[in-house]
């Protein structure tokens, strides 16, 4: 088994929520040594995708759950994104694909054109400009999660929002390639 290969089981492992032993971990990844495993361990927490809060405990850093996110909607074979694809198009294909990512340009030009100025009041009742997720960074939470709260957690943003932006986003695709056709 390659490095990677290793590495990737532990972190998707920890990503579900699999906690385990040194031996455990061995098993996992197929080596017999605790030093082994501690190799792996200390290069994932060099590389900034885990912690030690404890010895003998690795948890997961941001970086880490971000790609435990990533190798959990690899490994179940479907990610938000291609869930709707399916039912929005019937399966994935390039011109399904290409449109929505126009629909996303598109769409992120005209904010970068009008999001000059924009405040809003903040907690402490002072003003500051405006954030907001872009199409762009909401299509990428789809493609890296499985669910639509994790996409919808990636991009701080409401579930029921994301879901509403990306029916409207997905119908106008689906509107567009009818036209194109």
């Amino acid at each position: 088994m390659t490095y990677e290969r290793a590495r990737a089981l532990i972190l998707l492992a920890l990503g579900r929520g699999e906690t385990k032993t040194l031996q455990g971990w061995a098993e996992l990844i197929g080596v017999t040594t605790p030093g082994a495993v501690s190799y792996h361990l200390k290069a994932l927490v060099r590389k900034g995708f885990l912690f030690r809060s404890r010895p003998g405990h690795p948890e997961l850093t941001p970086a880490g759950q971000e790609v435990a996110n990533l190798l959990m909607a690899l490994d179940e074979g479907q990610s938000v994104y291609r869930r709707l694809m399916q039912t929005y198009f019937g399966g994935y294909s390039y011109q399904a694909a290409a449109t929505v990512q126009t629909l996303v340009d598109q769409q992120d030009a005209e904010y970068a054109l009008c999001r000059q100025g924009l405040r809003r009041r903040n907690s402490a009742g002072s003003k500051e400009l405006e954030r907001k997720a872009t199409s762009q960074a909401c299509l990428d939470a789809l493609k890296q999660n499985s669910t639509m709260e994790d996409a919808a957690r990636q991009v701080g943003i409401a579930g029921a929002a994301l879901g509403a932006r990306v029916k409207l986003l997905f119908e106008r695709a689906l509107k567009g390639m009818a036209v194109a056709s």
